[in-house]
């Protein structure tokens, strides 16, 4: 099987907070099981755009930084969907997983350009994370992202 995360950190990219480790881990476990993992996730000052770590393939997907934090998120979800798709190409299927919210924009361009269905894992239940949320949801319901993830 191979799968394909989609996450904005990992403990071999960005580390923020707990996701980090969950996507990082989950990764070398599915390796471990004898599945191909590979993690589309930002990339930090000074790292490689690809390394396989612990057998785990991370793409590190540069995007463009914006201060408004949504439409930073919208530009690296587009990142993420193009890497994915380049690798898609050449390698063939993937069963798909986003980490958190901000990985909704890249599973819908997926779908929508490949017709994949997604599992998706809402890490994020804390006070701060969920304003964040309120106000993502609201920036993304005039795109139709909300119908999209009730599905």
């Amino acid at each position: 099987m191979r799968v394909a995360m989609f996450s904005w950190e990992s403990l071999h990219s960005i580390r923020v907070g707990s996701v980090a480790a969950h996507v990082t881990e989950l990764a070398a476990a599915l390796e471990r099981l004898g599945n191909e993992a590979h993690v589309f996730t930002r990339m930090g000052h000074g790292q490689l755009w690809y390394e396989v770590i612990d057998g785990v393939h991370y793409h590190r997907c540069p995007f463009d930084l914006n201060p408004d934090f949504v439409q930073e998120m919208n530009n690296m979800c587009r990142s993420f969907a193009w890497h994915f798709f380049e690798t898609e190409n050449v390698a063939g299927h993937f069963i798909i997983h986003g980490h958190d919210w901000m990985t909704a924009n890249a599973l819908a361009e997926v779908r929508n350009v490949r017709g994949k269905r997604a599992v998706f894992t809402l890490h994020s239940t804390g006070a701060v994370r969920q304003c964040l949320l309120r106000r993502a949801i609201a920036a993304y319901s005039g795109l139709g992202m909300v119908r999209w993830l009730r599905r």
